[in-house]
């Protein structure tokens, strides 16, 4: 197994990580409300700062955990791709289109999602 396989496997992982916690956010922020966020301050004062711009501005940390969880699905892909082709030549491709978005779905949404909507606190 050549580095770059290594190294693309090890990258995919970190990407999918990152897609899971991106998931995760956004749910833990979209089903706080005001007062949940307010018990948060509360319980974790030295986050007060986030929090409180969080309350102000949830629009735009949306807005950025949308855009990043994008980002870094699509670097999943692009990398799920390069490595398919790397291991079994022109034909990963076939191959990395329904693994990439099974797993992107599953463990980059679905499971993240679930998680947050039960653990809200723990996520953010």
């Amino acid at each position: 197994m050549s580095s770059h396989v290594v190294q693309s496997a090890a990258l995919l992982l970190v990407l999918l990580f990152f897609s899971a916690f991106f998931s995760a956010s956004e749910t833990a922020i979209t089903s706080s409300g005001r007062g949940k966020i307010l018990a948060l301050i509360e319980r974790y004062p030295y986050q007060k700062r986030f929090f409180e711009w969080l309350l102000k501005d949830v629009q735009r940390a949306l807005t950025i955990v949308l855009i990043s969880n994008n980002l870094v699905n699509i670097a999943a892909s692009a990398v799920g791709t390069s490595l398919a082709i790397a291991t079994i030549g022109q034909g990963g491709v076939l191959l990395a289109v329904p693994l990439m978005t099974a797993l992107i779905v599953i463990f980059g949404e679905v499971f993240p999602k679930s998680v947050a909507i039960i653990q809200s606190d723990f996520v953010l």
